[in-house]
């Protein structure tokens, strides 16, 4: 990402000189890797005419270019061939002096004398291109400094930007960042309206794949005209790196820098129908894109599709067909948001990176489309000469994103931070960013705004915080000099019981590997999700290691099968690990515990041979939940790999945390096993953040307890679960455990009804309880689950 610091005060003020304002950036964690200024090292490089261009007399691949220049006329021999006669170009006479090269002399080549060099855009370190001369604009001065020319006595900031900062990836974003250097203000840009065109667009948009695609906006503009955009507007793309093509194009990408938001202008008379289909590639679908090389689609690439063929692959480049040309009349405007892992796969599979396709795998700002479109016909209407015609935009957005909310505690903040900062402290640092926290009950609130999708957790605004308030300024001390013992973390502590509890109730933890293959996958996940957020590695070392597990749960079915081939069928593993999900084009880590169970319970002379179950599964989470002082509420769940009528949702304070049920057949199947296994997996992360830590065995108790039973109907519909929670909460100090023991279903309890009987222990600590004591917790209890569930007490 280049930014001219000419450009980017537009949206901001910077009160600092360009060294200063480099070190601040870096400071705050926006990496400034190097500092341009491309007219310091050219001197002697003026503006040319090419006045003939002939073939050299004695190599095939050079030519000898006649120019007239400030002192006359001049003769240069050139291995480019990408201008002719009239252009302007730039001319390194002898004796000038070039980034990264000596200074230049006329010399003979090939017989030939040339008098000096004609200069590529690479060259004159004002963008990447060197594969041809740069060919100046015509209104260019004959004999004037190119640094004039191109205003190149300009300072430009290269940063490099991570995967997990995209909207760092524009002025806009930026600017952002100097404001919370500053404490200033941000100016966005006029963006323009495309709400309130003059006609009704002609074009249909279809979207087949709204998974990577979803939203997409179409915008119509006709009666345009083609041809160069503003000299101004030119060396400002130049200085960003990016090429000058036409007004039509480069208005796009003029936007493109500003917002972050690529954009694609299609000539509207080329796209059949006109129509916009959004899917994935059919096999065997080619396509020549715009760099006019034949491609070989493959299904898994996402294309931009009119009535009958694509015509761009979706977020990388744009095709031949309907390239936007002199005689392009009408366009289509592209404003879209493509899915980062997509993306990011079509460009690694073709080879083809693009300045679209670098935001896009990062993960574009969803709601900045429209904006971004409306400013970029802002800009073409203001830079054709005609007066053009924009319609209604077609803006297909069928599940728009839903708002996020971040909190994060002040206390955790501070403690994380070793500092103290207060309320309104944090939130004027934050703010400094452009958020709006809010403060509520000892924490800060965030809505996230949609340009910042990297802020998902309350470790991000710490994160926010401490880049704001400056690493600097944050206090450090230094361990006494004493030698102490080592201890474990809160965390370390926690999952260490954890594995005691799950060990102790007879599971067998197992090591799995972190690398697994799609194959893995497959077999245990019937949802193709799986494999999406799956990260590739770079270099694997066998397809089956080509992931990074997405979930443990493949690892220890794996675990499982092999145990199964070998007539172990008495299985019983569990598995604490780090998991990673691809969800914003970078791997995210999660912490999660799992338990994988099959077969039969070891079979006692005493009793009969029984299979492990649902149930048995539930109880040991249960178990390893009560060690951290949790209760968690178990709803039925229909999820992926489970048995739709035998799998429960996990939940810890109304959050889902986890899953857990028998496998289902398809998945059984998969795994050829002779029996369904249970499963369960959990985020041990967000569970080690409300978890309790662990305390010592507890007295049994002096005193007697008082053990009754309590039988009630309820509706089919009505939950154990909601009666045992209830019965807790009625129950108050005496009531020390509630224990469902019965289910009934049949005719004494009526048809659309159940009988659910309950085992209650009553003990005070104090005392020992009278009858009438134990009695009265049984009726509040009783009185409760009426007034709640409707429960009609049995007799």
């Amino acid at each position: 990402m280049r930014a001219p610091i000419s450009w980017l005060k537009e949206f901001v003020d910077i009160p600092f000189e360009d060294a200063e304002l480099a070190e601040k950036l870096i400071a705050i964690g926006l990496k400034v890797e190097k500092i341009h200024r491309p007219g310091d090292q050219i001197k002697g490089v003026t503006v040319a005419e090419v006045m003939s261009v002939e073939p050299h007399p004695n190599a095939d691949n050079l030519v000898l270019v006649e120019l007239v220049q400030r002192n006359g006329a001049t003769r240069v021999v050139c291995g480019a061939k990408n201008f002719e006669k009239g252009d302007k170009v730039a001319l390194a006479s002898p004796g000038a002096e070039l980034p990264g090269m000596p200074r230049l002399e006329a010399r003979k080549i090939r017989g030939e004398v040339s008098e000096g060099m004609l200069c590529s855009a690479r060259e004159l370190q004002i963008g990447d291109d060197r594969s041809g001369i740069l060919v100046l604009p015509q209104n260019s001065v004959i004999g004037q400094d190119v640094r004039e020319t191109l205003q190149l006595d300009e300072t430009i900031f290269e940063f490099e930007v991570t995967a997990n900062r995209p909207d760092a990836m524009s002025l806009i974003g930026v600017a952002y960042e100097v404001a919370a250097i500053t404490s200033g203000a941000i100016r966005l840009p006029e963006f323009g309206s495309v709400s309130n065109g003059r006609t009704e667009s002609t074009v249909e948009v279809e979207l087949q794949d709204t998974e990577r695609c979803p939203r997409y906006l179409a915008l119509e503009i006709s009666g345009v005209q083609v041809g160069p955009s503003p000299d101004w507007v030119q060396a400002r793309l130049r200085a960003a790196g990016i090429r000058p093509v036409s007004n039509i194009v480069d208005a796009t990408n003029y936007a493109l820098v500003v917002t972050g938001q690529p954009l694609h202008a299609f000539d509207l008379a080329k796209v059949r129908g006109p129509k916009i289909v959004v899917r994935r590639a059919s096999v065997g679908e080619r396509i020549t894109t715009i760099d006019g090389v034949d491609r070989a689609l493959d299904p898994d690439d996402l294309v931009i599709a009119d009535f009958d063929q694509a015509v761009a692959i979706a977020g990388v480049m744009g095709g031949l067909e309907t390239e936007v040309s002199p005689e392009t009349t009408n366009i289509l405007l592209e404003s879209a948001y493509f899915q980062p892992v997509s993306i990011f796969r079509s460009v690694k599979r073709h080879g083809l990176r693009s300045e679209a396709s670098a935001r896009f795998e990062r993960g574009a700002d969803i709601e900045m489309i429209p904006s971004a479109a409306g400013y970029a016909a802002r800009l073409i209407a203001e830079w054709t000469v005609k007066e053009p015609r924009i319609s209604n935009p077609v803006d297909e957005y069928p599940a728009p994103a839903p708002q996020r909310s971040v909190s994060m505690r002040v206390d955790r903040a501070n403690a994380v931070l070793g500092t103290s900062l207060s309320v309104t402290e944090i939130q004027a640092a934050l703010s400094r960013l452009g958020l709006e926290p809010a403060a509520k009950d000892g924490e800060v609130v965030v809505e996230v705004p949609s340009r910042r999708r990297d802020l998902s957790e309350e470790e991000d605004l710490i994160e926010e915080l401490a880049r704001v308030t400056g690493y600097d300024n944050i206090p450090y001390t230094l361990p006494p000099a004493r030698a102490r013992a080592g201890a474990l973390t809160r965390d370390q502590i926690l999952v260490r019981r954890i594995r005691q509890v799950l060990a102790g109730g007879g599971y067998h933890e197992a090591w799995t590997s972190i690398l697994v293959g799609p194959s893995d996958i497959q077999r245990a996940f019937s949802n193709e999700r799986w494999l999406t957020v799956a990260p590739e590695v770079a270099n694997p070392m066998s397809n089956e290691e080509s992931l990074l597990r997405p979930s443990l749960v493949p690892g220890l079915l794996r675990s499982l099968g092999y145990n199964v081939a070998r007539r172990n069928t008495e299985i019983r593993l569990f598995e604490v690990g780090t998991c990673f999900e691809t969800t914003e084009a970078y791997p995210h880590e999660r912490l999660r515990v799992a338990i994988v169970a099959g077969g039969h319970w070891v079979q006692q002379w005493h009793g009969p041979k029984r299979a492990i179950d649902f149930y048995d599964l539930k109880g040991a989470i249960e178990g390893m939940l009560s060690a951290l002082h949790l209760t968690a509420r178990f709803d039925p769940k229909s999820v992926d790999p489970f048995h739709a009528g035998r799998s429960a949702s996990i939940a810890l304070n109304g959050k889902v945390i986890g899953y857990m049920g028998e496998l289902d057949r398809a998945t059984v199947e998969r795994l050829d096993l002779p029996f369904a296994p249970v499963a369960a997996e959990l985020d041990l992360t967000a569970l080690l953040r409300i978890a309790g830590m662990p305390e010592p065995p507890e007295d049994p108790g002096r005193y007697p307890a008082v053990y009754l039973d309590i039988a009630v109907r309820v509706d089919e519909g009505v939950l154990a679960m909601d009666l045992i929670s209830t019965a807790r909460e009625a129950g108050g100090n005496l009531l020390e455990d509630v224990q469902l023991f019965d289910v009934y279903y049949g005719e004494q309890v009526g048809e659309g009804r159940k009988g659910i009987a309950l085992a209650l222990t009553v003990r005070s600590p104090e005392r020992t309880l009278q009858e009438e004591e134990a009695l009265g917790v049984l009726k509040q209890i009783e009185a409760a689950l009426e007034k709640s569930h409707g429960a009609e007490l049995r007799t």
